[in-house]
């Protein structure tokens, strides 16, 4: 296929493709035909609540996947098949790496499904690289007929038994299977690439007191109050759209309960949470399929538009960032997506990590996010009033969080300090950081920009299948932090890695 891709170079807010927002996967269904031998097949009768979660495997090569998720239907094994959800929503998937995010609680007839089926339209990828110049270059590539309906390739690795009250079942996007190109530089208009969403559809367990993301936590959902009620403690959000491309709308709509567990940050309690209000919520998935608040934080109540992404370029000197909307929502932005944003920062400008962490005063360095130790490339959260586009001003920031990310890198040492076993992992050329620190102009700079030390204590969350060692490729999630020059994450969870 010939490339349609758009080179982004300075300010620049637009929109490409018409997309809208879908859900995250993860869901609790258990796997098999009929159970261990010697034990009586499952019975089925009625119905169970499934809900799916959007999740992602990547490694670090792609900026941005999007795609508008259309129809999702399960086939049971006598060829019925059974409609999840036929209502069209964008999801941009890299932002799920190593996580994921409810999307949808459907109600399925219980029994044995052995495939399944998933439509999208409107794919692309984007990549970044530095042009001979030292400009920053995004290049977005897409299908020829977007608005088109295609089949993506759905695997499960074995029958699906959908019983019991309540199950989870994760949509996992294969990034690495479902994305190629041959070089990121789409300026001549020649690059060949392919666009394959491959996913795999599997259970996923629930722990009946989950801690992190893959045990029934869902961690960080971003999104905006729709209504409150004081009086049951339930509220609805609406999740920030997750496309860099869409022309508009909004996410999920998830209902979510709290209970007396439930933390608040930013806000006193319940009665402080209002219609329109952002925040930013951790939710556990309860036996009967309805979502838990485990945390609710609100890092600006004032907020009329939220971005969150990577930091593309600090601009110190001139008090500016930019960031690109990997997901974004507002009174402007919900109306108007951008690619990506210039903000401006102040002395008034609040500097927040988020509260997902409560390890960071026990960590063996400064974990520090301010000014002048923003870096590209960490994974931020900013809030503004109304957006500003008219030509020479940017829109003022208001708060910039850190947020958790994850990396995908190779092991090359390991050593400890205190109760931390840090990892030292190097990065892949292409990734990132070390390609977004490389754009001339910036204000900050790292002393080995592919290099990050990973801190595992006993918080950390081991999902790999096999123990970390020299040589490994792993995903780490965490907050990534500049300490004086070198990168630094305090790690919440480890994953197998995806080949560089």
């Amino acid at each position: 296929m010939k490339a349609i891709g758009l080179s982004l170079y300075g300010f620049l807010s637009f929109r490409m493709l018409a997309f809208s927002v879908l859900f995250s996967a993860m869901a609790g269904i258990t796997a098999g035909c009929g159970g261990r031998p010697g034990l009586p097949p499952p019975e089925f009768s009625g119905n169970t609540n499934v809900t799916v979660l959007l999740a992602s495997t990547a490694n670090d090569q792609l900026s941005a996947y999007a795609m508008s998720l259309v129809t999702l239907t399960l086939t049971n094994k006598a060829g019925k098949a059974i409609t999840i959800f036929n209502a069209p929503e964008m999801v941009e998937f890299i932002r799920l790496n190593g996580n994921s995010q409810p999307a949808i609680t459907a109600t399925v007839p219980q029994g044995i499904y052995t495939s399944a089926a998933l439509a999208y339209t409107y794919p692309a990828f984007t990549c970044a690289t530095v042009n001979s110049r030292g400009g920053l270059v995004l290049n977005t590539f897409g299908g020829i007929d977007p608005a088109q309906i295609h089949p993506a390739t759905v695997e499960l690795s074995s029958p699906i038994s959908v019983t019991g009250t309540a199950m989870s079942l994760q949509l996992n996007l294969l990034v690495s299977r479902s994305a190629s190109y041959s070089t990121c530089d789409a300026a001549s208009l020649s690059t060949i690439y392919s666009l394959t969403p491959t996913f795999s559809l599997a259970p996923v367990t629930i722990s009946s007191q989950p801690t992190n993301e893959g045990n029934g936590k869902q961690g960080g959902i971003e999104g905006r109050i729709v209504s409150a009620d004081p009086v049951s403690g339930d509220f609805t959000v609406s999740t920030a759209n997750g496309s860099v491309f869409s022309s508009g709308g909004t996410g999920t709509a998830l209902a979510v309960k709290t209970d007396t567990s439930t933390v608040f940050q930013g806000i006193a309690d319940f009665s402080s949470l209002i219609t329109g209000m952002f925040v930013d919520i951790d939710v556990t998935i309860q036996a009967n399929g309805s979502l838990r608040a485990a945390r609710i934080a609100v890092e600006d109540a004032n907020a009329r538009n939220v971005m969150v992404g990577p930091l593309e370029g600090i601009y110190g000197s001139d008090r500016v960032i930019s960031i690109e909307g990997r997901q974004q929502q507002g009174d402007d932005l919900t109306v108007q997506p951008a690619n990506y944003l210039y903000y401006s920062f102040d002395s008034n400008t609040n500097f927040r990590i988020s509260g997902q962490f409560q390890n960071l005063q026990d960590l063996p360095f400064q974990a520090n996010f301010i000014a002048s130790s923003m870096v590209s490339g960490q994974n931020a959260y900013v809030s503004s009033p109304s957006i500003v586009t008219v030509g020479g001003s940017y829109t003022p920031a208001t708060t910039i969080t850190l947020m958790p990310q994850t990396i995908n890198g190779t092991v090359t040492a390991i050593s400890t300090s205190g109760v931390f076993t840090v990892y030292s992992v190097a990065l892949a050329s292409y990734d990132l950081i070390p390609t977004l620190v490389a754009v001339t102009g910036q204000s900050t700079s790292l002393q080995n920009p592919g290099i990050v030390y990973v801190y595992s204590d006993n918080n950390t969350q081991v999902l790999s299948s096999t123990p970390a060692q020299p040589g490994s490729v792993l995903r780490f999630n965490g907050l990534l932090f500049n300490d004086n020059g070198t990168l630094r994450m305090d790690c919440a969870q480890v994953f197998d890695g995806v080949a560089e």
